[in-house]
């Protein structure tokens, strides 16, 4: 193989992530966004994920925290393994949670960077949503406190008030567009 075939080529990635969101691709592909532990926000490839005869699909759902594994290749890459290391089914079963899910998701997709590790941002995202998961009031503290650590970690200066339409307000102006995830009733 010449060098600089090699070179083009990545090593494949073993890791455990969370998937932030995913995009139907061809007749049974899915493109599959994962922020992971160790290599920061990736796209990947899960090939024939929408067959019936899939064993992936189940475990490739939004917000599943999964280990999983990339086949060796161009970016982006294929999904070679996966497994389900928590679903969150609580928050699944919650209108509202997954609301405030979709929202913090559509956020670290207009403001993360493709394959920059970030360990401490993908501790405190699993952290949020475990809490998020087993909470049974009010949890609203639970998302402003991670936005406002999100805003403080990426380095973005702080907003004047954080109300959380205020802090919707100020997101939207960092992704410069609407989000949508906030019509979601």
């Amino acid at each position: 193989m010449s060098h600089a075939r090699l070179a083009s080529m990545s090593s494949s990635i073993t890791d455990i992530g969370i998937i932030v969101s995913q995009k139907r691709f061809g007749e049974a592909d899915k493109f599959v966004k994962i922020l992971t532990q160790n290599h920061g926000l990736i796209d990947t490839v899960a090939k024939g994920v929408r067959r019936l005869t899939s064993k992936k699909s189940s475990h490739l759902d939004d917000l599943n925290l999964i280990k999983f594994q990339t086949n060796r290749g161009k970016e982006p890459q294929y999904l070679s393994q996966v497994e389900t290391i928590d679903n969150f089914k609580l928050i699944k079963a919650d209108l509202k949670k997954i609301r405030t899910c979709f929202y913090l998701m559509e956020i670290l997709n207009g403001v993360l960077v493709i394959n920059q590790p970030d360990e401490i941002l993908f501790i405190k995202l699993k952290d949020f949503l475990v809490s998020l998961d087993q909470a049974d009031g009010s949890y609203r503290n639970l998302a402003t406190d991670f936005q406002e650590f999100l805003i403080g970690h990426l380095g973005f200066n702080r907003p004047k008030n954080n109300h959380p339409q205020s802090l919707v307000d100020y997101f939207e102006s960092l992704i410069d567009r609407h989000l949508v995830s906030r019509q979601i009733k």
